[in-house]
């Protein structure tokens, strides 16, 4: 399921409903292969608000449900302000607070790159939101572009808890995986359990494509784009975009190591890495 965002609103098709819950209907924000997400008003709270519900078909299978009923019981917890708010939930449906702008994926479509001075912000938004969660024992497991929402005034927030695993509560099966391949640390696909530093490697991820305009592993077959991610060494950032200083190459090489214990211990000394490595270059260093 795609993240709640508020671009742009589309005419609504027939058979959506008028209302859920207590929630008018006001049109649609997004769909993904799970559900479907919809602005709404809440009057009460005199609000706008996205909602969140399962397809009819998804809606029978009892682990897509206990997924999406994992997301609602989840974001209760957290209450950060790199996190979206989780305001409401019923037996079906989700209530999130309403990010007027765009996603990442969505910029990046647009401006190809983001320069430095733009993209570390964002990164450390993240980044503490990922920390922020870590420490309560969660694990994203889906971070990339399309969950990161990008407000009008700039703040940066992550979304979509889905397919989180919850360290004392796991959903998947041994071996089983889950989440976005290009994104996914080594271990992830090799079948391993995610922990904290496979959010963290996706996190590199999302900065060598923020900072270069492309991910750092992209191969013409799924198969082959497994096995890179695995097997091989990401190129250089500076090699990508030549306006990076040379010091970012070793940052990411870190940050996105084979080993989880080679990389860094959490999201903010990453980002300190990364804005050391700009050094007095980074308001400037991608135009």
């Amino acid at each position: 399921m795609r993240p709640v965002s508020a671009a742009p609103v589309v005419v609504e098709p027939v058979g959506d409903p008028d209302w859920i819950g207590r929630y008018e209907v006001r049109g649609v924000l997004g769909e993904g292969s799970m559900g479907r997400v919809y602005r709404a008003y809440d009057k009460a709270a005199d609000r706008e608000v996205a909602v969140k519900v399962l397809k009819g078909l998804v809606a029978s299978d009892p682990r897509a449900v206990e997924r999406f009923r994992r997301e609602a019981a989840t974001g209760r917890w957290f209450g950060h302000p790199a996190l979206v708010d989780l305001l409401d939930a019923g037996p079906d449906y989700i209530v999130q607070q309403l990010v007027e702008g765009e996603s990442l994926a969505a910029r990046l479509r647009r401006r190809g790159l983001i320069r430095a001075g733009a993209a570390l912000p964002i990164l450390a938004a993240v980044a503490a939101a990922l920390d922020h969660v870590h420490s309560r024992a969660v694990v994203h497991r889906d971070v990339k572009p399309s969950n990161v929402l990008l407000a009008r005034g700039g703040a940066a927030k992550l979304a979509d808890f889905g397919i989180a695993r919850l360290g004392w509560a796991p959903i998947t099966r041994t071996g089983e995986i889950i989440g976005t391949p290009a994104y996914m640390a080594p271990e992830q696909l090799s079948g391993g359990v995610a922990h904290p530093k496979s959010d963290l490697y996706a996190l590199a991820v999302v900065a060598h494509e923020m900072l270069t305009g492309i991910r750092p592993f992209r191969r013409p077959s799924m198969a082959a784009l497994l096995q890179s991610i695995v097997a091989d060494e990401p190129p250089r950032a500076s090699a990508v975009n030549p306006a990076l200083p040379r010091a970012v190459d070793a940052v990411l090489a870190k940050a996105l190591a084979k080993v989880p214990k080679e990389r860094y211990p959490d999201g903010r000394t990453f980002v300190m890495a990364l804005r050391s490595a700009f050094g007095r270059q980074a308001p400037d260093a991608v135009s």
